[in-house]
């Protein structure tokens, strides 16, 4: 992601929908292999004419590898190990729905044009 679009994504929306709080926080997964990877987060929750959305940008260590490892017993699974950067950063941002009738939130494409 370019440096400061979200900060751009968070000006268009303030001017558009009036003062939003940023939430901050962080998201913690865990590989198979019992190794974590910490996600920070920031989510902003607006109401438009379509009904309420929410646009996040996550923050996560860049994935390098991804190793399986394999048992040679028959119907065992395989373990999943990431190998991760400690130094570079992916940056994702993520658009969401509120579908009122499903009571959940439904991510939509951020390429459709949305933020465009």
């Amino acid at each position: 992601m370019k440096e400061g679009l979200w900060e751009d994504i968070l000006d268009r929306l303030e001017q558009q929908y009036g003062k939003m709080e940023v939430e901050k926080f962080s998201e913690t997964r865990e590989d198979d292999t019992g190794q974590k990877m910490v996600s920070n987060v920031q989510r902003v929750e607006f109401k438009t004419p379509m009904g309420e959305m929410r646009v996040e940008q996550v923050v996560s260590p860049m994935i390098l590898d991804k190793k399986t490892h394999y048992t040679h017993t028959a119907g065992a699974r395989a373990d999943v190990e990431f190998v991760l950067s400690e130094t570079e950063k992916t940056t994702k941002v993520r658009v969401f729905r509120y579908d009122e009738d499903m009571n959940e939130w439904i991510e939509i494409n951020a390429n459709a044009g949305f933020l465009a």
